[in-house]
């Protein structure tokens, strides 16, 4: 019988959070279509000729907007995950200052090996520092293991979400 294939253990020093590049943004495509639930839509625009040019304008757009930070973790020079953290004020919470992660993702081979944990941790201590007073964040309602993670980070489940699609 052959033996499961793993991913070689790694330090969490290992692992380095920083901005995304634009020579990143093929990687976290591929990183986003490869989770079982991408749409088919991603998976169609993610070859291994390249990416939609829709991935790059977007990622202009994030990088250019300062209420965005589009954070990669790298090891040994490989992107491996992805989140996004917007910051904006609202008019709830009496004005208050707050954050919303997007686009958490950890390539299928990286996973429980902590990398989801640093960049979340980064993300709320970022958040913090900057005077927000709560991060939220959304996942489809299917990823129950994601759901677990999430409540080990600290989230708790306090919202219903809702979605009406437009295209």
């Amino acid at each position: 019988m052959a033996e499961a294939v793993t991913a070689p253990a790694i330090s969490l020093d290992d692992v380095i959070l920083r901005r995304a590049e634009r020579s990143d943004v093929a990687s976290i495509a591929r990183i986003i279509a490869s989770d079982t639930l991408a749409s088919s839509e991603n998976r169609e625009h993610v070859t291994p000729e390249g990416v939609a040019d829709s991935y790059y304008t977007a990622f202009e757009s994030i990088s250019r907007d300062p209420a965005h930070f589009l954070l990669v973790a790298e090891v040994g020079g490989r992107v491996v995950g992805t989140l996004q953290l917007t910051m904006w004020h609202t008019m709830g919470r009496q004005g208050g200052y707050r954050g919303h992660l997007e686009t958490v993702f950890v390539d299928p081979s990286m996973r429980g090996k902590g990398i989801g944990s640093k960049m979340i941790g980064w993300a709320l201590q970022h958040a913090k520092e900057s005077g927000a007073l709560l991060v939220d964040l959304s996942s489809n309602s299917t990823r129950v293991n994601a759901h677990r993670f999430y409540e080990r980070m600290g989230f708790e489940r306090t919202s219903v979400g809702f979605k009406i699609f437009l295209t």
